[in-house]
């Protein structure tokens, strides 16, 4: 009947790796209690369930990539057999399986997502009857008794991490100082726009980090004295894009970085140079101490000369 329950890796309490590896026998735990059993799934014969890797482990966010999955137990129906990746389903569109030993390799179209954090891999396999999956965690580990899967509760469980964002070109390289002004950010890795609803809560695969600190990616312009200053706004405008509406910039020249969850875009690159025009050259506007606003009471002739990049102040 319907209300059978599945035979899993921690239902069978048997040893992952034993030379019984079907559930067979511990369905005959079941024996005599009223409306209940034993559900072996059809499709794969009762064998356990079990990750043994992912590729890549690190990810880009835009969610057209690539995920390939190396498992055991798959279901030789496809829609039987499903992958999540922190929480949200990575759609299957190729299965390969060995039906001699039930190993396999899926692969699914990674969502989108950001941050660096793991976000853990599962595998759902259903055999059409029963209401609950068996799931499989990434990733097993061989020791000398066999794999040894990760607990129920995630502990020891593995996946995927997204890359961090990256800085390829600014537009335009050269402004003025003065605030307001518009800098649009290309690059890498920034997480698209969906990710995030209309009160930009996110969305995508979660991992180490709570969900509210998963925010959208942030501009920010770092001075020649280690300053960081935000930009006034930033427009969220694509994976690969996003507009900052700059803040004061007092320094002949800055780099302009991208903050994301947990990670930032590196500083020392080329692309993230940005040229300044017309900077004030006074003393109230040296960058004394990292602060926000980025301007200090007093400074000196030295922090003046670092700002304007070794030139008289």
């Amino acid at each position: 009947g319907t209300g059978c329950a599945v035979c899993g890796i921690y239902a069978c309490d048997i040893p992952f790796g034993g030379t019984e590896e079907v559930c067979s026998s511990c369905c005959a735990g079941y024996a005599g209690e009223k409306d209940t059993c034993c559900r072996i799934l059809s499709g794969n014969y009762g064998l356990l369930i079990y990750v043994m890797k992912v590729s890549p482990e690190r990810i880009a966010t835009s969610g057209k990539e690539e995920l390939t999955i190396f498992g055991h137990g798959f279901d030789g129906i496809v829609s039987y057999n499903r992958v999540f990746v922190g929480g949200v389903e990575c759609p299957i569109f190729d299965l390969n399986i060995d039906y001699s030993t039930k190993d396999g390799v899926a692969k699914c179209r990674m969502p989108a997502g950001v941050g660096p954090d793991v976000k853990y891999v599962t595998l759902h396999v259903s055999d059409g009857f029963s209401p609950e999956p068996v799931i499989g965690f990434c990733c097993v580990q061989r020791d000398e008794f066999g794999y040894v899967p990760p607990e129920p509760n995630y502990e020891g469980a593995s996946g995927v991490m997204f890359l961090p964002p990256s800085v390829t070109s600014l537009t335009p390289t050269a402004l003025s100082f003065e605030k307001g002004r518009l800098l649009t950010v290309y690059g890498r890795n920034f997480g698209p726009p969906t990710l995030y609803d209309a009160k930009t809560r996110y969305v995508g695969p979660v991992g180490g980090f709570p969900r509210e600190k998963y925010t959208p990616p942030e501009a920010v312009v770092v001075l020649p004295g280690g300053a960081h200053v935000a930009c006034l706004k930033t427009l969220h405008v694509s994976d690969s894009q996003v507009v900052c509406v700059t803040p004061d910039i007092p320094a002949a020249s800055a780099r302009v970085v991208l903050r994301g969850v947990g990670q930032q875009s590196a500083a020392d690159v080329s692309e993230a140079v940005l040229s300044v025009r017309a900077a004030p050259r006074y003393a109230t506007l040296c960058l004394s101490k990292r602060e926000d606003p980025p301007a200090c009471a007093e400074c000196c002739e030295a922090e003046c000369e670092e700002q304007f990049g070794g030139e008289d102040a």
